[in-house]
């Protein structure tokens, strides 16, 4: 893991006077990584909405003016749903392919011998990125979302909200990354990569 908070994790700038021409600027920067889609305007209200999508994946943003900054965005990956903090974080998640292979390694063999199905691989590959953020990045990512881990001892999905309080990230001595929160089922220490689904 990285220290210090990662302002711009892709290299991508959102660029333009207005937030139509920040969604479009957007649109035609994915569009060359094998993205496409569209923006709208609510002529009522001003909203902007952007939907692009890449075989199973679709990227969400959403912004409100008079912010000028999107106050939504996600990344969707084979139907799990991963909250990012900015456009730079879709970005980055844009110019690159999930990674299926990693995803594979995230999973343990459940008590009776079998897999875990993939899937929930999705999910991993969605949290890749995640691997070398701030601490600042994963909490601003994961918490409010429901969470569902395989168990390191039981090898059974256990699932649980993550709350605001007593977040913290943590890297074992093998480098896997540890997030420690409470949940509405008490507290948790969850490998990072034992994480299966996000809701």
């Amino acid at each position: 893991m990285t220290n210090g908070k990662v302002v711009n994790p892709s290299g991508y700038h959102s660029k333009g006077k207005t937030i139509k021409d920040k969604a479009n600027n957007f649109g035609k920067f994915i569009k060359e990584f094998g993205w496409t889609g569209s923006w709208k305007e609510e002529h009522e209200t001003g909203d902007v909405t952007l939907i692009a999508t890449r075989d199973n994946e679709r990227i969400e943003v959403y912004w409100n003016p008079p912010i000028p900054w999107p106050t939504e965005v996600f990344y969707f990956l084979a139907g799990n749903r991963l909250k990012l903090k900015n456009v730079s974080a879709a970005a980055k998640l844009a110019q690159e392919f999930p990674d299926a292979e990693r995803a594979r390694r995230g999973f343990r063999r459940r008590s009776n011998g079998m897999s875990a199905p993939l899937s929930s691989a999705p999910a991993i590959a969605l949290l890749g990125y995640l691997e070398d953020a701030s601490e600042d990045d994963i909490a601003s990512a994961l918490i409010g979302d429901t969470i569902t881990w395989t168990n390191s001892i039981s090898g059974e999905p256990e699932t649980d909200l993550i709350l605001p309080r007593q977040f913290k990230v943590t890297a074992n001595k093998d480098g896997r990354t540890i997030i420690h929160f409470c949940g509405n089922f008490g507290f948790h220490s969850v490998y990072l990569d034992a994480v299966v689904n996000i809701s």
